[in-house]
């Protein structure tokens, strides 16, 4: 029996939840079940494979990622979507609990944007990658920063999760989680973290 690495088990969850809205089969998971059936040469030979493929599957999530960055900071909600995939699920720190679909999540942009009176800053932090072939999952803090129209300035830093799926050589963000760390006692966001 084949016993998977924690990160080729972690790309097998994420492509469960990737998927868990397609119709297409989910290919890792369905390679992941058939190394338990496979000789050893064989499991070395795909666990090479995926391995060889994460550094440049990960400078693109990077440079994805960071585009994101540019297109918030510019509240260009054009370049903004066509990073998202269509069937993008996304958790805010807002209500309601979750946006579903590319439509709810623009219209969710566009009612934020004017809020701010310059530049939303989004500076990337503690960026983690786990990638196969064609799905991906990154965590990492962000800092918000900038200032609101009603003059009150915003810094602080979020945390994110990513889920990604590459169709041919484009990769799209197929679910977003936004979160603050929340103090109980008071019910209340603590924004004064810091990495």
């Amino acid at each position: 029996m084949f016993l998977a690495s924690p990160r080729a088990m972690m790309i097998s969850v994420i492509v469960q939840v990737v998927n868990a809205g397609c119709r297409e089969a989910p290919t890792v998971v369905t390679l992941m079940t058939t190394w338990e059936e496979q000789p050893d040469a064989r499991q070395a030979g795909e666990m090479q494979r995926l391995e060889e493929t994460m550094p440049g599957v990960e400078a693109a999530i990077r440079e994805l990622l960071e585009s994101r960055s540019a297109a918030m900071g510019a509240k260009d909600i054009e370049w903004l979507m066509s990073l998202y995939s269509n069937d993008i699920v996304y958790f805010d720190l807002v209500p309601p609990l979750r946006y579903v679909g590319s439509n709810a999540l623009r219209e969710r942009f566009l009612d934020w944007f004017p809020r701010w009176s310059g530049p939303i800053g989004q500076e990337l932090g503690q960026l983690d990658v786990a990638a196969g072939d064609a799905v991906a999952a990154a965590w990492m803090l962000i800092r918000a920063r900038g200032i609101l129209k009603t003059g009150a300035k915003v810094d602080y830093w979020v945390r994110v999760s990513n889920a990604f799926r590459r169709a041919g050589d484009r990769w799209t963000i197929t679910h977003e989680h936004v979160s603050l760390p929340v103090d109980m006692r008071s019910r209340t966001a603590v924004l004064g973290l810091t990495p």
